[in-house]
């Protein structure tokens, strides 16, 4: 159980640090994962056959690899399905398939997920089949997300409509989430969902459950359940969780959740949960939030200084100017000063004497920056004023900074 439990641990950090563009790092984890459950803690490239399986993956030699999944050796099929995963192979669905049918969990595992990583429709006699038969939880569980990964909105209708054992929901809000990273939702998939962040599965499958409702439920569903989620998310003590959930609390009452979020904003809440709110200011009052906001911008936690600056430089307006003047002296974080300034000098075009001012200011940065980062995003700073671009260009020519360089081209461009 302990390799288990390490297994959940690794795929928890794999999904929060969104598995877009880590496909091979996904396979990486459950593939190593699978070895430790089993004590496999040689370093099996060591072997010869071993070393011509992914030889054969590099050239992306699938007719090369298909007679390695008939091996034998449990060692050599599991690694033949962990390149196939990684080559996503189209039409080796029911290859993967037989390739399962052996005793070793691990092998069985890597199947379900070379299976699902081939991402087409046709995949999807293979998954209905492996569930017919598969009982084990976890490869169970990697069936449902390869599910996610290749099935249709009645195949999501499916999923979410099942009632599975406490040892497969983590797998069932897998699959969900896979669907939902494909644009696929339905009502029931989203049902599906709050129940399982309500406490309806493992903390892992709860992170799943609850960046699905913060990110992909439709808002047309979530605004019938604004008193649900917010029920969630009161009850929810994990911050993981909670700072997903704000978000789908957001979407949920839309202006009506700014009283909920400025008592956050203003309570030692973990300061995770505080950026979501800061990246969900669109659907809040700006002009209800702005003090708010700026008093994070002006705080010693980097984090929210300066996601509050990011803030501030989307959705500042002109009317907020004698607030963002005032701020700027007041906040000690240079990235998030920088931003200030940069959103000020916007918001003064055709004010000489501000304009001047707010100038001078940047300059100073420029001059007294400690760092050749700190210079450049003071530089990047004038983008929106072109008479000063012969500075800029004044930097570009002087600066040996490749980082000054960089930001100082792309401000004139």
């Amino acid at each position: 159980m302990n390799g288990l439990n390490w297994l959940k641990g690794l795929k928890w950090l794999n999904w929060l640090n969104w598995f877009k563009g880590l496909k091979w790092f996904m396979a990486a984890v459950v593939w190593v994962a699978a070895g430790n459950v089993f004590g496999q803690v040689q370093n099996k490239y060591n072997d010869s056959v071993i070393r011509q399986i992914h030889d054969l993956a590099d050239r992306r030699d699938a007719a090369g690899l298909f007679p390695f999944l008939k091996s034998e050796n449990p060692e050599y099929r599991g690694e033949a399905l962990f390149c196939f995963g990684s080559m996503q192979v189209p039409g080796s669905a029911d290859s993967l398939l037989a390739a399962m049918k052996v005793e070793q969990q691990r092998v069985r595992m890597m199947g379900a997920w070379a299976i699902g990583q081939i991402g087409k429709p046709d995949a999807m006699p293979a998954i209905r089949k492996a569930l017919l038969v598969g009982q084990d939880p976890l490869v169970r569980g990697m069936l449902y997300e390869a599910l996610g990964k290749c099935g249709s909105e009645d195949d999501l209708n499916w999923l979410a409509a099942i009632d599975v054992p406490l040892q497969e929901t983590e797998g069932q809000a897998m699959g969900i989430f896979r669907f939902g990273l494909r644009s696929i939702t339905t009502v029931a998939g989203n049902e599906r969902m709050l129940r399982l962040a309500s406490g309806g599965t493992s903390q892992v499958g709860m992170i799943y459950a609850s960046y699905f409702l913060g990110r992909y439920a439709g808002m047309d569903w979530l605004q019938t359940k604004p008193a649900e989620v917010e029920q969630v998310f009161q009850k929810e003590r994990n911050e993981l969780v909670r700072a997903n959930l704000i978000k789908a609390v957001i979407r949920a009452k839309d202006e009506e959740a700014w009283l909920l979020c400025k008592s956050i904003l203003e309570s030692d809440e973990d300061y995770r949960v505080k950026v979501n709110i800061l990246n969900s200011m669109q659907l809040i009052p700006w002009n209800k939030a702005v003090k708010s906001v700026l008093k994070l911008v002006e705080g010693s936690d980097p984090n929210l200084s300066v996601a509050a600056a990011e803030a501030v430089e989307k959705y500042a307006v002109y009317p907020d100017l004698p607030l963002l003047l005032a701020s700027i002296d007041a906040t000690k974080n240079w990235r998030s000063r920088t931003l200030l300034l940069g959103k000020t000098l916007d918001l003064v075009t055709g004010k000489s004497g501000l304009v001047n001012r707010v100038i001078k200011l940047i300059k100073e940065g420029v001059a007294g920056a400690k760092s050749p980062t700190e210079r450049a995003w003071y530089i990047k700073a004038l983008v929106s004023d072109p008479t000063e671009y012969a500075f800029v260009e004044e930097q570009i020519k002087n600066s040996k900074d490749a980082v000054v360089y960089t930001y100082s081209r792309e401000t004139v461009s």
